[in-house]
């Protein structure tokens, strides 16, 4: 049989109901349909069906009645290529975050760097045990460095005797 119309329902109506200029439709698509048949009459000779108890096709052209299958969108689904560009822009926004917002700004390391791993205790050389008790970066310094001597403590002198008159 002959099918007039198409779609119904439209594009529009979803999750913006339509408030979105139309943009809905470019990220959004129908995820199920509710079918429905309506008939329309179209005029003597000019459809497909005839009407008695129910509907009856009876040839191109012969009928008065000419059915319209009308499909309403129930449901919407994100488009692939949306989902791909939401998260593209998640990735942007996270690598924005994340960059520091000054990039020529450096920080600072310490002045004095030892050359020598000074949590390792192998390969104990006078170099690096020098390199690595003196370095004040190392913190703690290592069991290998020997112990900073406490300043001495200075004798405080007995009171004087009192004075009597």
């Amino acid at each position: 049989g002959g099918v007039a119309g198409g779609v119904g329902g439209g594009v529009g109506v979803g999750v913006c109901g339509g408030a979105c200029g139309g943009a809905e439709a470019a990220c959004f698509q129908p995820s199920d349909t509710v079918r429905s048949v309506q008939w329309q009459y179209v005029g003597m000779g000019r459809g497909s069906y005839e009407t008695g108890q129910s509907y009856s096709y009876v040839g191109q052209g012969c009928g008065s009645y000419e059915q319209e299958v009308v499909e309403v969108p129930t449901g919407r689904r994100c488009r692939p290529l949306c989902l791909g560009l939401l998260a593209a822009a998640a990735v942007l926004l996270v690598i924005y975050m994340v960059m520091p917002q000054n990039p020529n700004a450096t920080t600072p390391g310490p002045t004095n760097v030892s050359p020598f791993d000074c949590t390792d205790a192998t390969g104990l050389t006078p170099e690096k045990i020098a390199a690595c008790c003196e370095d004040e970066s190392v913190n703690p310094k290592p069991d290998f460095c020997p112990p900073i001597p406490e300043p001495p403590i200075e004798p405080t002198p007995p009171p004087e005797p009192p004075i009597e008159p």
